[in-house]
């Protein structure tokens, strides 16, 4: 993230993702719990300098067949959703610290982790 802040690269996420960004702060087991309305301020704030992709139909169904394709279930779809979204952007490549849940939906970009 911090690349993106200071102009290293144009980056992506999909509109997916602010939300799951909000629910993992509000849930962290913390001393000090993140409020929710400091979380969405952290979303917001860390989203800025991003491209936000909207989910379509057409993304919600490809990210459904390719998993259906592939024989995943459940939350897959999730981490296909990312996925979908970063290769009909272009992107070159979709940053996760989950990349084998990523490589399994055999991705058409590269899955790199963030450091």
């Amino acid at each position: 993230m911090e690349s993106c802040h200071s102009g290293g690269f144009a980056g992506i996420a999909s509109a997916h993702a602010l939300g799951e960004c909000w629910a993992t702060l509000t849930a962290l087991p913390l001393s000090a719990r993140i409020r929710p309305i400091e979380a969405r301020e952290m979303v917001l704030v860390a989203s800025r300098p991003l491209a936000i992709v909207d989910l379509t139909r057409a993304l919600e169904e490809a990210a459904m067949e390719r998993c259906a394709r592939l024989g995943l279930r459940s939350g897959s779809v999730y981490d296909a959703l990312h996925l979908c979204a970063a290769e009909g952007a272009d992107a070159e490549a979709i940053i996760t610290l989950n990349e084998a849940d990523l490589l399994r939906l055999k991705p058409t970009i590269g899955v790199e982790l963030p450091i």
